[in-house]
């Protein structure tokens, strides 16, 4: 399912480009926006900072081709990024999370090879998304052991911040 080559010119920076594992930090039982077995097809880089010995600071980054169409030239990309920390709390705690922004380009000049025009999300005629799309999410876990037992409480919020108020014109 991979297939890449990466580069790490220190143990904390790490650049990747082919079909890699997802670089985003994401909820262990159940992501919103990612599946756990998904390997995107382009180009990451990820570093990481321990400051003060007890807080690690993290930056993610992932460049994407989503749907490729060799009639076009206008192919759909995704641009994230990702920043975040992790830090550990008394009593055998820790925190962490991380605010990301994912970037499409070119997301309402193709059908994304959709069989389907309107199936999922607002499509026009031709099968292109109505919508743009520029998704922001904030996601944390909080996780400590009771007894043997490891406790992990996660949550995410999601917003895409470049969707149009309305797909409708507006009348005086």
């Amino acid at each position: 399912d991979q297939a890449y080559l990466q580069w790490k010119p220190t143990p904390s920076v790490q650049l990747a480009g082919g079909k890699l594992a997802n670089p985003f930090w994401m909820v262990a039982s159940s992501d919103p926006v990612w599946d756990q077995d998904f390997n995107p097809e382009g180009f990451s880089q990820s570093a990481s900072a321990l400051v003060g010995g007890k807080l690690r600071l993290f930056v993610n980054a992932l460049q994407m081709a989503v749907d490729e169409d060799s009639a076009s030239t206008q192919d759909q990309w995704m641009l994230g990024q990702q920043v975040g920390l992790e830090t550990r709390l008394p009593f055998q705690t820790r925190i962490k999370m991380a605010a990301a922004y994912y970037d499409w380009i070119n997301e309402t000049d193709g059908s994304f090879s959709q069989a389907v025009v309107l199936e999922g999300n607002r499509r026009g005629g031709g099968g292109a998304l109505l919508n743009n799309f520029g998704v922001g999410e904030f996601t944390a876990e909080l996780s400590a052991w009771i007894g043997h037992l490891p406790l992990s409480i996660q949550g995410t919020f999601l917003k895409n911040l470049a969707a149009k108020d309305s797909l409708t014109p507006k009348e005086d």
